[in-house]
């Protein structure tokens, strides 16, 4: 997953376990998956059937901006997890000309109201 350009990443997802059910473990890679740190479990949200899993990695700062984020989400017991609805979202990151343009309008009107 290519974080590039944005922060604050959330991940939903809906899953159906083939038997117990049980939640699903969830580690992320922020080198290309060569290392994995598990998250803890995920908030559900809604009932327990076909219900909508987030993941907050908004407190990863490593996750944010990056090209080689991987997520990897498993089952104990080698049962089978089959995932529907992904969503991702985030925010994105300012680009630095856009807050290098903002910070000299914003000097530009302290100067202006100076002289006034």
């Amino acid at each position: 997953m290519d974080t590039s350009g944005l922060k604050d990443v959330m991940v939903a997802f809906k899953y159906i376990n083939e038997s117990t059910p049980r939640v699903p473990t969830i580690s992320y890679s922020i080198d290309g998956g060569a290392n994995f740190t598990a998250l803890t479990a995920p908030a559900m949200v809604g009932p327990d059937i076909g219900a909508m899993y987030m993941t907050d990695l908004s407190s990863i700062t490593a996750v944010n901006n990056n090209a080689a984020v991987q997520l990897r989400y498993s089952m104990a017991g080698g049962d089978t997890l089959k995932v529907d609805d992904l969503t991702i979202e985030a925010n994105v990151v300012p680009e630095p000309a856009t807050v290098g343009l903002l910070s000299l309008g914003a000097v530009g009107l302290l100067a202006r109201r100076r002289r006034a």
